[in-house]
């Protein structure tokens, strides 16, 4: 992930959405804390992959939505 985000929670649901011909994957998840966060999670560039090897794919990833408690917040990014 590029964002360094600590969760002081346990994850208690999580759910994706098939990608569709997008070039990144949707994934939902719900935790104790009352949040539930969308993220955007894209394949990292060939050339992170090559310097870093074969091995396992990396992705890197963003929240583009929060909810809590219903109160929503969008991020347009």
């Amino acid at each position: 992930m590029t964002e360094d985000v600590t969760a002081p929670y346990a994850i208690t649901s999580i759910s994706r959405a098939p990608s569709c011909g997008r070039s990144y994957h949707l994934v939902a998840t719900c935790g104790r804390d009352g949040h539930v966060r969308v993220w955007k999670l894209r394949p990292s560039s060939l050339d992170d992959e090559r310097m870093e090897g074969p091995e396992e794919a990396k992705l890197s990833g963003s929240v583009v939505a929060d909810s809590d408690h219903h109160k929503f917040e969008h991020s347009t990014s």
